[in-house]
């Protein structure tokens, strides 16, 4: 693909997200428009949407959005950033339910805690997660069979 039609697909393609109009988002978008592949940015713009179609809260999300205040507002276009960005691709599903939930969720402050927290993760941590559910899982088991 030629690098300049790249740079030029992304914004046709990014237009008929229905995140893309929301101005937290779209500026966002156009900020790191120039530094990144667009097909990841693209990918996890729609994997955001898809969520929020599949939850069924796509209209209720966008409306919240245009009603947050200053500190979330700000909280919610970096951990946006951070995602379309920077997330590494094991933490892109539990980071979006995250975020979600940092707009939608009564405890919001919890859930970007959990944002903060992804953010700081890198693989080997991640790895060490999944041992850690494993071991909750076989624990809660064998407790059930008790």
């Amino acid at each position: 693909m030629n690098y300049n039609n790249s740079k030029l697909s992304l914004p046709k393609s990014i237009a008929k997200i229905a995140l893309s109009p929301i101005p937290v988002v779209g500026s966002a978008v156009a900020e790191i428009i120039g530094y990144f592949d667009d097909k990841y940015i693209e990918n996890r713009l729609l994997q955001l949407e898809n969520k929020l179609i599949k939850l069924e809260i796509l209209d209720d999300f966008i409306e919240q959005i245009k009603c947050l205040e200053e500190h979330q507002y700000f909280s919610f276009r970096n951990n946006l950033k951070f995602l379309l960005t920077s997330a590494l691709p094991e933490t892109v599903d539990v980071f979006i339910l995250s975020l979600i939930d940092s707009i939608t969720s009564e405890t919001q402050n919890m859930a970007e805690e959990v944002c903060e927290v992804l953010r700081q993760l890198n693989a080997n941590d991640i790895t060490t997660l999944r041992l850690l559910c494993k071991h909750f899982e076989k624990s809660e088991i064998n407790a059930n069979e008790r």
